[in-house]
């Protein structure tokens, strides 16, 4: 599917994500229902692979696995985003997300360290609440946008 000059793929395991991005995109783009960790990334097929804010929410060896794919799945020169959550986050300290995946300090830029990093931040911010969570609170979060060297 083709949206503003791109062709565009949304992998979300929620059916009411999914659905929304079907309607907002007026079908331009290629959304599936699927669990990130499920899904194949193909293998040099993408200018950019993004991920937002989705691996402190599966198990960290999926989340190793998943950047590997993306590191297959960009074209030299394409680009890899990522924000996540690092173990700094209070979420981490809950036993239940010991095994998700959160980033060590530097851990990111190391798994990525093939590629050109353009930018790479580490730190907290403030939320001041949101659906599930709606005290204000802070996340320790990681930002990183690498470039793949052909």
């Amino acid at each position: 599917m083709w949206h503003e000059g791109f062709e565009v793929t949304a992998v979300d395991n929620s059916k009411e994500g999914i659905e929304n991005i079907k309607k907002q995109s007026e079908g331009k783009i290629e959304a599936i229902c699927q669990a990130i960790e499920k899904y194949e990334i193909a293998p040099l097929k993408y200018s950019v692979i993004n991920t937002w804010n989705v691996f402190q929410f599966i198990k960290k060896d999926d989340v190793l696995n998943i950047i590997k794919s993306m590191q297959d799945g960009v074209i030299d020169n394409g680009f890899i985003v990522i924000s996540g959550f690092t173990v700094v986050d209070p979420a981490f300290q809950k036993p239940f997300n010991k095994n998700k995946g959160f980033f060590e300090k530097d851990e990111l830029k190391e798994l990525l360290h093939d590629f050109k990093i353009i930018r790479y931040e580490e730190h907290l911010i403030s939320d001041p609440g949101h659906p599930g969570s709606e005290q204000p609170h802070t996340h320790g979060i990681v930002k990183l946008i690498a470039q793949k060297v052909g």
